[in-house]
């Protein structure tokens, strides 16, 4: 579960120098993948979720293989679609892990906060999608209204973060 929790802070932070992620989204699902392959013998719901991991490590470095090669400009509009797809794709994983971690405490009778988790990810999903699509309509409002979006997101994520760490915990105590 570390390599989640791990993999998460790639994913979802982005520590940029001259507009280079130091923090690559793709080592992040890679990590996540790995998080995953360690307990999805434990509950369904991760077994799921590794495809959709693995998958999202390979389209993000795809993306970043592109916007190294210098043809970001003339792919645009496909990066700009592969980037809604990346968001939607990624609320799935965080549903399906969501789902893993319901399953687990079913299984060893322990609540592990899966409900915690689920209302957070209602948040992340809701505003991470609105923040992705509101961004693409260039007017003053939709972009005030996305970049609220963008800020509630930041912080569902650090939530997300301190609960998954207490799912971690008490899963390791267990």
């Amino acid at each position: 579960m570390l390599y989640i929790f791990i993999g998460y802070i790639l994913v979802f932070f982005h520590l940029k120098i001259n507009g280079f992620d130091l923090l690559m989204d793709f080592v992040g699902f890679f990590m996540i993948y790995a998080g995953l392959k360690q307990i999805a013998n434990e509950a369904r719901g991760f077994e799921k979720a590794m495809p959709w991991a693995m998958g999202l490590g390979i389209v993000n470095l795809f993306g970043n293989v592109i916007s190294f090669t210098g043809f970001a400009y003339e792919l645009h509009y496909a990066l700009v679609a592969l980037n809604l797809l990346t968001v939607f794709a990624a609320v799935y994983l965080l549903y399906l892990i969501g789902e893993g971690v319901f399953e687990l405490e079913r299984n060893i009778d322990v609540i592990l906060g899966a409900e915690k988790l689920r209302q957070v990810w209602i948040v992340q999903a809701v505003t991470n999608i609105g923040a992705s699509i509101l961004s693409l309509i260039p007017t003053d409002v939709t972009m005030m209204i996305a970049l609220g979006c963008a800020v509630v997101c930041i912080i569902a994520n650090i939530v997300f973060l301190v609960y998954w760490h207490g799912v971690r915990k008490t899963y390791e105590m267990v």
